[in-house]
């Protein structure tokens, strides 16, 4: 028997987050940033990239991750 579950699914999804900022954190301190998306496989612009470095997904993606609409400038 697994255990609690749902609980279990939750301590995976922790798990793998930790994983991935571990990874997040090492490239930063090489002095690297994720270049391409994590959910589109697009690049991630250069500017985004200076202004928040240890972002992991474009600004679109981002948006729709967070819930929000993405509004594209001019």
């Amino acid at each position: 028997m697994k255990g609690w579950g749902a609980q279990d699914d939750f301590q995976e999804q922790i798990e793998q987050t930790v994983k991935d900022r571990r990874a997040i954190l090492a490239s930063l301190m090489q002095g690297v940033g994720k270049k391409v998306c994590e959910d589109c496989d697009e690049p991630i612009p250069e500017l985004r990239r200076q202004a928040y470095p240890s972002c992991t997904r474009c600004v679109k993606c981002q948006a729709e991750q967070e819930g929000g609409y993405f509004i594209r400038r001019r």
